[in-house]
């Protein structure tokens, strides 16, 4: 799928992508409300979660078989009310249900959800808020990496232990080998003197402080020009080396 950059970035088996806006990819138009599913050597193939147009998935997370997924503005997907602030779920059979109520993390109204992640478990979650908000009576910005663990919210990693300017909006989060952080984001910025471009993957290393090489979304197998990561979900592997992709290797 996507081979490792030359600074601490992992091998990424298989990917699950939301794009930022609408654009014609290898698998047809791919819409914002729309997931691209991609695993190495294999054929891509689209996941839909019965969104409105209009509606863009402005965060996602793999949970084992499921999908955990946020919207951008309230929404009624299968007699459910989704609001920006709530976790749903996407099970394999395609059946949504809540995961987590904005009640439940403890979001004021005056935020979103815009990234969020599995750490352990499915009640063991990470996320970032897409602006200043106040949480459990701390206060956090949209680039700060929250955890959700045992129905609280406290601080992961601070703006400033990534090396990233409070200014920045973090808007799609997973975990890699070691303790690494995979993230993207909604505009450019400077990290650690490195420049981020906006909708591109990065990974930051948990051993050197340092955050990779971006991986666009034509890195990630798109062939759509000038299109931007929103969210994703990405299973990686930390002790590939070297492949190029057409190596008798199989998943």
């Amino acid at each position: 799928l996507a081979a490792p950059s030359k600074v601490d970035a992992s091998w990424i088996d298989e990917s699950s992508v939301a794009l930022a806006t609408v654009a014609a990819s290898d698998t047809g138009v791919l819409f914002p409300r729309e997931v691209s599913v991609r695993k190495f050597q294999t054929i891509p193939s689209v996941m839909a979660f019965g969104l409105s147009a209009g509606v863009r998935i402005n965060a996602l997370a793999r949970s084992g078989s499921d999908i955990l997924f946020v919207v951008d503005t309230t929404t009624i997907v299968g007699g459910l009310t989704l609001t920006p602030r709530d976790i749903a779920k996407r099970a394999a059979n395609g059946v949504i249900s809540m995961h987590a109520t904005a009640a439940a993390l403890g979001l004021p109204p005056t935020t979103s959800i815009d990234a969020i992640a599995v750490q352990s478990t499915p009640t063991d979650l990470l996320l970032s808020i897409g602006s200043a908000a106040t949480a459990g009576g701390n206060a956090y910005g949209s680039s700060d990496v929250l955890r959700w663990n045992a129905g609280a919210v406290s601080l992961f990693h601070s703006a400033t232990s990534l090396g990233l300017p409070s200014s920045v909006n973090l808007v799609g989060l997973d975990t890699g080998p070691g303790g690494n952080l995979l993230a993207s984001f909604d505009s450019d910025t400077v990290a650690g003197g490195r420049v981020i471009r906006g909708g591109q993957i990065y990974e930051f290393s948990a051993l050197t402080s340092i955050w990779s090489e971006g991986r666009s979304a034509q890195a990630m197998g798109f062939s759509c020009v000038a299109c931007a990561i929103n969210s994703f979900s990405v299973v990686t592997s930390g002790d590939v080396i070297f492949r190029s992709g057409v190596e008798s290797h199989e998943l």
